[in-house]
């Protein structure tokens, strides 16, 4: 018997996040939905919430 992997079968499934769409609910998304955020590390820098 052949053992079933755990992982995420990652192909380009119809579920992917729409940022079109996505309404943040917090400063900070907004900023991420602007562009003005872009890595996760700005916002660590910045002390950001």
């Amino acid at each position: 018997m052949s053992k079933r992997s755990n992982r995420p079968n990652n192909n380009n499934s119809p579920n992917k996040f729409n940022t079109e769409n996505w309404i943040p609910k917090t400063e900070l998304g907004q900023k991420v939905k602007d562009g003005e955020i872009t890595d996760i590390d700005q916002i660590l820098e910045k002390g950001l919430p």
